[in-house]
Formats: structure tokens, C-alpha cells, sequence
């Protein structure tokens, strides 16, 4: 990523452990934030000179959500303004003498970027340019393409797929500005299908209650539903937040396809994984696949400590018959090989039946084998499976390629079968890094929303204080393990390889 800013010399930090002063300092040194500031509407350029500019504006607004409130923002800035306007100096953003406040960066989110299109037009801006300066961070972080893994070279499989290039995805509900009575505790715990959540509205300073107009009410869900896309390597704090959208109505899988479109189509020629949680069904699984060429993970369902236990065969539950799935190979000898399989927990088990009895059970699971994938001339994607088992009858192993794709027997193999077995090591590996998306959520919950509810009064202020929060959580990360970064780490003994060291 080019700088063409002003910096200061070479600056040292504790990541592990990092004031909101040094966080507001890595914004306010990152490429990316003046980029996403370049992108926007400049102030001053017509009638007269602003306070400061854009950018400067718009660090405001990140101090505001670095120090938790407008009114804390304010205080810090005006206890600690000569620190701060040397800051602002020091990168080219013009600063006055007297301090900024909070409500600064207030009108110029809610009247100078109203004026000019409405707040959403210049939302979607600064998406665009963040997803670009996401991937641009993540490259030099050694993440996505930054790193030298291709299925088609050296016979990787994608077991073997490095954490650098799995990307992780969550939906999480973020609560409005609504305050719930004791009464109101349990509202909406009954079976009643119109047991709405009653909600006190918060009042304001002017004695008028506020609330949140455009909030979104889903289930027991209630608020506004953002879905989250990142990527991280294997030391600590080494994520990148690829892209950030609001689910209307909670409708995330959509989002998702649509990010994931987006993403693909900038990294066309890279191999890439994708995790995710229960929400994605099986439909969702053979549109990414085929579509964008993605190899999916998730747990199947029902899958607990339970059927671990099953999938080591410790329990042979009894099986129902149309639920078997017939498949065949051919013996060493030519004779054909018929097998009676049920799927279950992710993967296919054998079934056997007891001539005493007249009973079927579930026996030992089949192994999974390789995992391909072809482009069609079209540019879509097919896949293949390999299941193997050793027939009794002939004592060998057989070998039988499934399309995880298609449906047998009226079950699709896309919502019940895992490209890995969920038992193995692969699989924890794999799906093990969706955790860390879930760890992001919390972060930011906790740092770009007070006591876990939204800041502000309505979905679009809200949007921006979250890419706010995920801006100067992308350039903390990036100034800690880019090599390019200007920026050193002094507590090397935190992470997995040695700081990066930068130019000054």
C-alpha cells in the first residue's frame, strides 16, 4: 500500500496492551484511514475553512469510539488536546487551537454527509474502500494470496488448507438504545406467538424519549444484525476485518453470498476456505462451491459429544431403512460391491443387519479420502469426494466417488456429508479458526458499543461508528505485523515470531 502522508519517526508499542492514545495515533498513521478519508466529501473547500478536515473529522469520530462516549471523547481530547493537535499536525490534518469535541464529528456525520447524498450513499463508499484496503493489509500481512499455497501444486489437499487463506464468517445482533423494565425481564419467553418485547425508551437531556426507529426484530433477536467477514493468521492479533454489512432483518447467508462474490471476483486465481456457522445449510454450501469455487466447512447438525462417541463406534444405535444410501464398486475379481451406508454427524456409516433380529444398526463410518475440485468451461465449480471402505466379502478396500453436490435417496450429501470428517484433527484445525470470529464480535461489542447496546439512534450512525471500530482495529493489526509498517513491536515474547521491524 502506497503513504503519501506525513510520518512521524518510528514509534514503538505493546500491542498486547495498548492505550487508547496509541490506538488513535496507529489511525491516525494508517495509509487505509486516508484513503477511506480521501473517499468522502472534502470540508472547507467551498464556503469557509472547516475546523480541519475530513480525515480529521472523521479520527473524531474514532477517538469516539476508542474512549466508549461522546461525552469521555470530548474530555480526553480537552485534557490532553496539545498531545493530540501535535498528532493531527504531525500527519497533515490542520487542527485548531481551541480543542475539538465530540460534537464536531456529529455535524459532520448528520449534516455535512446528509447534505451531500444522504449518510447511506457515503456508508456504501467507505465499505468499497475499506473492502480494497482490507485485502491490500491482508496481503502484506502474509494473509489471503499473501501466502504460497495452491491445491493444484505439489498435491496439496484442503485438509492440509493453511489458516491464511480460510475466511470466517458471523452474524451477531447488536441492541439499540432501548432500556427493559424488571417487569419486561421475561417478556418474551413465553410460547405466545405475539409476546412482544416491552421496552422503556431512554430519555434525553431535553426530556424527550429517544429510540431506534429502524431497528430490526427477528425471534428473540431485536436490534440491528451485522455480519462480519475477516481472516487471521497464527499469531496473536493477526486479523483483518474484510468486510462488514447489515443484515435487514437478520437475514445474513444473503450477505454472505454477496461478500463472498465480492471477495472472490477480487482474487480470482486463489484457493480459499470458508467456515461458518449453523446458518449455513446445504443449499448455502453447494452455491458457494459450485459458484465461487470455495471449499466450505461446518459442523453438521446435531453433532455433539454424543456422536463422537458414535463415530467412534462406542454406540451402534439402530438405523431406519429409508435413510440408507446404496453405493457400489467394483472388486479386484470384477464382481460388483453393493454397501448399505447411512448418513449422520457429517459423514457416512455402515449399516448392518442382524439376520437374528431382522434389525439394522449403525456400524464403524467410512473414511473420507481426497477432495478435488474442476472448473467448468463456464467457470463454475465441480466437486469430488472419495469414500473408502474395506468390503468384507472380497477383503479389500473399495473406493467410491460421491459429488458432494447431489442428493441420493432424496437426502442431499451438500447438508448432511462434510468434505472433512468431523473426528479427525483436519477438522479442528479448519473449523476450529471460525472461534476467533466469534471473539471479534465481543471486541467489538464491547469497544464501539456501550454496555453491548448501540451508541446511536438509528441503524446508519450505528453502521459508521462499527466501521469506525473496525477501521482502527484493522490498522492496529496491520501496524504490528506489516513489513512496510512504521511501526515496531516491544513485546516481541507475545507472539509467535519475531516483530517485524520497519523503515523508517
Amino acid at each position: 500500500m502506497s503513504n503519501n502522508i506525513n510520518t512521524s519517526k518510528v514509534r514503538g508499542y505493546r500491542f498486547n496492551s495498548l492505550a487508547r492514545f496509541e490506538r488513535l495515533e496507529i489511525v491516525a498513521h494508517d495509509p487505509g484511514f486516508h484513503l477511506i478519508a480521501a473517499s468522502l466529501p472534502q470540508t472547507g473547500t467551498v464556503t469557509k475553512p472547516s475546523l480541519t478536515s475530513t480525515a480529521g473529522k472523521l479520527l473524531l469520530g474514532v477517538a469516539t469510539v476508542l474512549y466508549g462516549s461522546d461525552a469521555d471523547a470530548t474530555a480526553e481530547l480537552r485534557h490532553d488536546w496539545t498531545r493530540i493537535r501535535a498528532l493531527f499536525e504531525s500527519v497533515g490534518i490542520p487542527a485548531p487551537v481551541a480543542p475539538l469535541e465530540a460534537r464536531h464529528f456529529r455535524d459532520f456525520r448528520d449534516e455535512f454527509l446528509q447534505d451531500d447524498g444522504g449518510l447511506r450513499t457515503h456508508l456504501e463508499t467507505v465499505k468499497s474502500v475499506l473492502r480494497d484496503v482490507a485485502i491490500g493489509q491482508a496481503a502484506e500481512m502474509g494473509l489471503l494470496h499473501g501466502k504460497d499455497w495452491n491445491v493444484a501444486e505439489d498435491n496439496n489437499s484442503w485438509a492440509e488448507v493453511p489458516s491464511e487463506r480460510v475466511v470466517m464468517g458471523d452474524g451477531t445482533w447488536m441492541s439499540e438504545m432501548y432500556l427493559k423494565d424488571a417487569h419486561d425481564a421475561h417478556q418474551r419467553k413465553g410460547s405466545k406467538k405475539k409476546s412482544y418485547r416491552q421496552v422503556r425508551l431512554t430519555r434525553s437531556k431535553n426530556g424527550e424519549r429517544r429510540y431506534s426507529i429502524d431497528a430490526d426484530h427477528r425471534g428473540r433477536a431485536h436490534g440491528y444484525a451485522h455480519l462480519l467477514m475477516s481472516v487471521r493468521g497464527k499469531q496473536k492479533r493477526r486479523m483483518i476485518v474484510l468486510d462488514v454489512e447489515r443484515c435487514p432483518n437478520g437475514n445474513e447467508m444473503e450477505m454472505v453470498e454477496a461478500s463472498l462474490k465480492r471477495l472472490t471476483s477480487k482474487l480470482p486465481e486463489v484457493d480459499l476456505g470458508f467456515v461458518y456457522d449453523g446458518a449455513m445449510q446445504g443449499t448455502h454450501h453447494a452455491k458457494l462451491r459450485e459458484h465461487f469455487g470455495l471449499f466450505t466447512l461446518n459442523q453438521a447438525n446435531g453433532f455433539d459429544g454424543y456422536d463422537y462417541q458414535v463415530l467412534h463406534g462406542q454406540h451402534r444405535s439402530a438405523t431406519k431403512a429409508k435413510t440408507d444410501q446404496i453405493l457400489t464398486a467394483t472388486a479386484s475379481n470384477g464382481e460388483c460391491c453393493e454397501l448399505r451406508a447411512e448418513m449422520h454427524a457429517g459423514t457416512l456409516f455402515r449399516v448392518e443387519h442382524n439376520p437374528v433380529t431382522n434389525t439394522t444398526r449403525r456400524g464403524r463410518h467410512l473414511e473420507h479420502g481426497e477432495v478435488r475440485r474442476f472448473k467448468k468451461p463456464d467457470g463454475s465449480y465441480r466437486w469430488e469426494l472419495d469414500i473408502e471402505w474395506v468390503c468384507l466379502s472380497h477383503s479389500e478396500t473399495h473406493r467410491v466417488t460421491l459429488d458432494p453436490n447431489s442428493t441420493i435417496n432424496g437426502r442431499s450429501l451438500a447438508q448432511g456429508l462434510r468434505l472433512i470428517q468431523q473426528d479427525t484433527p483436519e477438522f479442528r484445525r479448519v473449523y476450529g479458526i471460525r472461534n476467533a470470529a466469534e471473539s471479534l464480535n465481543q471486541q467489538l461489542k464491547s469497544s464501539v458499543m456501550r454496555n453491548y447496546r448501540a451508541r446511536s439512534t438509528n441503524g446508519e450512525r450505528h453502521e459508521l461508528d462499527l466501521l469506525l471500530g473496525v477501521i482502527a482495529m484493522n490498522a492496529a493489526a496491520w501496524a504490528e505485523h506489516a513489513p512496510n509498517s512504521r511501526c515496531r513491536a516491544l513485546d516481541v515474547k507475545s507472539c509467535d515470531e519475531p516483530a517485524l521491524s520497519c523503515a523508517a
